[in-house]
């Protein structure tokens, strides 16, 4: 009978002790509800912009390291805005003010139009990409209208999972004193905070300047998605120009870093653990030339060379290029390794020197051992003609081409590199991947039969082909029938940081 008292304050401390917990699980759950990012709001107008020096400050926020993701670059090389307020895919809306001319807002300008402001965003374009008869103008020879507002509005887009933001882009001015263009966050849908893009009184830009906005202020845990808003406001004086054109939007994301390891002192280095690791750098910067072919480059069996070393384009620091100038060429450099790995990544960094129509370069994988190998100088060569799988990426096949690939495929060439099986036909780059021509990674990830393609670490797809292949790896280039048209110069790849990883 003496015990029962202690059994009862066992009991009321286990009550207790359960309180406190379902009291700590509670104030848990509540800390992270509010980390919960807020709904996505829609687009409601009319817009407006508010004067908010703070939001862009630089120096209040941590800086965009060069290593951020790309999470947009629009080079209006196409471009098909929307005027819905609604939905969660981020894309390009164009809106006018209220009492503003309805065919006077952001379009794209064709080559055919104006070859000196080809694939840019003008705010007075309106109806100029169809040639509307009566409602379209000219950036060559017309000027915007007075009293003109018009919007251009990229998103939404969520920032919650990174720390650190910067948009930047290219304009060009003509405007007159009184006119407006400003550039701006708004995270309501409604209201853009931000400031105008530095001028004063009347302004022509002969040359394309740069705008850099730091999203400091929108970034993080729990913050709202955001959208991006260009604003070009005319007056009613009649004093008038061509107006605003912007370029080569792109917006750098940098994200947080989550580790559920032990904090540990950092008093040693850490290798990555790369089976291959070609960067073209000293001291390694001979070997690696030699790997792939030697600095006197390789020839096909014609004598025209394919392929050359380059000392200085690389990503950082030194890297290769693959080059050629006919029509209908395939040319491929690998350094004649294998991977001893079922399960594997490769992944390399492109940079577009010179481009042509149509023209194609990828990653070479699943190679057999006959496909790269050495002559009697020991300098590499390749065989076309053999087994291995292409991750392609290509150009437009239009006309008025740029340099920035927007298509990509999977291909296995079985003995021919002129009829290679497509295990899927062109597919178009997302927008999301920041595809931009200028030192895009691409890797292919292997497990077992699964193949999974991506570009500056965003997923295109995953796909099973049960073609075991070989082990060999390299890169290549191809021209097709259509890179015989102006620009009549090589088709010219750099590249950099080709990696080789075993995966479990």
């Amino acid at each position: 009978m003496q015990n029962q008292p202690v059994n009862r304050w066992r009991l009321v401390a286990v009550g207790l002790v359960c309180l406190m917990f379902l009291g700590a699980l509670s104030v848990f759950q509540s800390a992270m509800a509010q980390e919960e990012p807020e709904a996505v709001p829609a687009l409601q107008p009319p817009f407006r912009f508010q004067i908010d020096d703070r939001v862009s400050a630089a120096a209040a926020f941590p800086p965009v390291p060069v290593t951020a993701q790309r999470l947009l670059t629009e080079t209006f090389d196409s471009f098909t805005p929307s005027t819905s307020v609604t939905g969660t895919i981020p894309e390009w809306h164009v809106f006018t003010d209220t009492g503003s001319a309805d065919y006077g807002y952001w379009n794209r300008v064709t080559a055919l139009l104006s070859p000196a402001y080809a694939n840019t965003a003008w705010a007075s374009c309106g109806k100029c990409i169809d040639g509307s008869p009566g409602q379209y103008l000219d950036p060559d020879t017309d000027n915007y209208l007075p009293n003109q507002g018009a919007w251009m509005i990229y998103g939404p887009v969520t920032l919650t999972d990174y720390y650190a933001a910067e948009v930047t882009f290219n304009y060009r001015l003509d405007v007159k004193a009184g006119d407006s263009f400003w550039f701006g966050i708004s995270n309501d849908g409604t209201n853009f905070a931000g400031s105008p893009v530095p001028y004063a009184g009347d302004v022509t830009t002969s040359n394309w300047l740069t705008h850099t906005f730091n999203m400091g202020h929108f970034v993080g845990r729990g913050k709202p998605a955001v959208y991006l808003g260009f604003y070009f406001h005319s007056n009613d004086d009649g004093n008038t120009g061509r107006g605003a054109f912007v370029d080569n939007v792109s917006l750098r994301a940098a994200p947080y870093w989550y580790t559920f390891m032990p904090t540990i002192a950092r008093n040693f280095s850490i290798t990555p653990p790369y089976l291959y690791n070609f960067t073209w750098d000293p001291p390694n910067q001979d070997t690696d030339f030699w790997q792939w072919g030697g600095p006197a480059g390789v020839t096909d069996a014609g004598g025209t060379r394919i392929w050359e070393q380059g000392s200085s384009a690389g990503n950082p620091g030194s890297g290769m290029y693959l080059y050629n100038t006919q029509t209908a060429l395939t040319s491929m450099s690998g350094p004649d390794l294998r991977i001893a790995s079922a399960n594997y990544e490769i992944s390399a960094d492109f940079y577009v020197y010179k481009s042509k129509r149509d023209a194609r370069y990828g990653l070479i994988f699943g190679a057999d051992n006959t496909t790269f190998g050495k002559n009697s100088q020991g300098l590499l060569t390749f065989n076309a003609d053999t087994n291995y799988y292409k991750f392609v990426v290509a150009f437009p096949d239009v006309t008025n081409f740029g340099s920035v690939p927007t298509r990509y495929r999977l291909e296995h060439c079985n003995g021919s590199a002129t009829n290679c099986a497509k295990v899927f036909d062109f597919t178009n780059i997302h927008s999301a991947a920041g595809v931009d021509g200028v030192w895009d990674t691409l890797t292919v990830r292997r497990v077992n039969s699964v193949i999974t393609l991506l570009v500056n670490n965003y997923t295109l797809t995953s796909v099973t082909d049960t073609y075991g292949g070989g082990s060999e790896f390299g890169m290549f280039i191809s021209s097709t029938s259509y890179n015989d048209v102006p620009p009549k110069n090589p088709l010219e790849i750099d590249y950099d940081s080709y990696r080789v990883t075993a995966l479990p």
